[in-house]
C-alpha cells in the first residue's frame, strides 16, 4: 500500500473516530471484479480487480470516504493503485424525490503518470432512476475540462434478482482533444447471495471494446 494511500484511509478514520455517532454509520464495501470498468473503459487492461472503500455517514445526509483499487493502464504507465477521497450530501423526501451533490478526488500511484484528477457532482433521481453530472475543469490533469453526464435504472425482479440500466456521456475539451465524445452503455442482472451480491454486466460503448463482467460485492459489518 503506498504511502498516500495510507494517508488518505488515515484521514477518514481519523474523522469517523472523532465524530458523535453510532457505530453504524462506519462501513467498508469491497468487491472482486473481472474488470474495472470506468465510463465504459478498462482500468485495469480488462484483468481483475480488488476494490474496497471505507464510509462514515455523518447523519442529515453527509457522507465522507475513501476507496481504493488496482489499476492497469498498459505500456509506458506507472500506475498500479488508484486511490479517491470523496464527500457529499444526499437529500431524500417522502414521494421518492432525491437530489444530492459532492466531490471526487481521484489519486494515482506512483505518480509518474501525473493524471490525478479533482471532480464536481450534482444529480438527482426518483425512486429507481437516478441522473447525474460530473465536471472537472482539469481532467487528468491536463489543463482541460470534462464532463461526464449518466442516467441509471434499476428494475427489482422476482426471485431477488434486478436488472439495472446504465446511460453515459463523455464530453467536454480533453475528449475534443482526445479523439472525440463518447458514449457508454451497460446492462446488469445482480442477485444478493447471502451477505454478498452477485452481478453481471454486459458493458459496451461507441468507442471502446464490448465487455462481459462478473462482479462479487459485499459491504461490512454484515446485518442479519
Amino acid at each position: 500500500m503506498t504511502t498516500t494511500l495510507k494517508t488518505l484511509l488515515t484521514a477518514v478514520l481519523l474523522v469517523a473516530g472523532t465524530t458523535t455517532g453510532h457505530a453504524g454509520d462506519l462501513s467498508s464495501t469491497v468487491t472482486l471484479t473481472s474488470d474495472y470498468d470506468f465510463r465504459g473503459v478498462t482500468q485495469t487492461s480488462e484483468d481483475p480487480a480488488l476494490q474496497a472503500s471505507l464510509d462514515y455517514a455523518f447523519g442529515e445526509g453527509f457522507t465522507l470516504g475513501a476507496w481504493a483499487s488496482n489499476v492497469d493502464f498498459g505500456p509506458g504507465t506507472d500506475s498500479n493503485v488508484e486511490a479517491d477521497v470523496y464527500g457529499g450530501y444526499t437529500k431524500s423526501y417522502d414521494n421518492g424525490f432525491t437530489w444530492n451533490a459532492g466531490f471526487i478526488y481521484y489519486t494515482y500511484h506512483p505518480g509518474g503518470d501525473h493524471v490525478n484528477n479533482f471532480e464536481l457532482a450534482v444529480g438527482g433521481g426518483y425512486k429507481n432512476f437516478g441522473t447525474k453530472y460530473y465536471y472537472s475543469d482539469d481532467f487528468s490533469s491536463s489543463g482541460l475540462s470534462a464532463y461526464y453526464l449518466e442516467a441509471n435504472y434499476t428494475q427489482p425482479l422476482p426471485k431477488d434478482f434486478a436488472l439495472s440500466v446504465h446511460a453515459g456521456k463523455s464530453g467536454g475539451d480533453y475528449w475534443t482533444a482526445a479523439g472525440g465524445a463518447y458514449e457508454d452503455y451497460g446492462i446488469a442482472v445482480s442477485k444478493p447471495v447471502g451477505h454478498f451480491t452477485a452481478s453481471v454486466k454486459y458493458a459496451f460503448s461507441d468507442t471502446y471494446a464490448d465487455r462481459v463482467i462478473v462482479s462479487l460485492v459485499t459491504t461490512f459489518p454484515w446485518k442479519d
